[in-house]
């Protein structure tokens, strides 16, 4: 398994079911990177989409090497962690925002963007 990276967002800490089974995965070397989103605890809501735009090139990293992207949650969620890679492509890459958003479109045409949303 290459370089992964996982972001789980949800409203706080007590709704990380799987909380045991990731930091286990992290902690041998199975996942590389584990980011948590908790829109509900601390002084401002943070969302996976915000930590994408934090881990960009952790992002990149793993898409470097056919690395794939699974979102799943919210159609409104969806949207804004698309909007976040895009961003991350024009600013880090040096890509054109039509550039960037051909590159999403290539990476879903070849089954490595996928959404389960609702």
């Amino acid at each position: 398994l290459g370089p992964n990276a996982l972001f789980f967002g949800c409203r706080g800490q007590a709704d990380f079911l799987y909380e045991d089974e990731v930091l286990t995965c992290s902690r041998e070397g199975t996942l590389k990177y584990c980011f948590t989103a908790f829109s509900r605890e601390g002084p401002k809501k943070v969302y996976v989409q915000h930590k994408i735009e934090e881990h960009a090139l952790q992002v990149l990293e793993v898409l470097n090497v056919g690395g794939c992207v699974y979102v799943c949650g919210g159609t409104q969620m969806a949207a804004e962690v698309r909007v976040a890679l895009v961003d991350a492509l024009v600013k880090h890459l040096k890509a054109s925002p039509e550039k960037a958003e051909a590159f999403v479109q290539a990476l879903k045409r070849s089954g490595r963007y996928l959404q389960d949303v609702w």
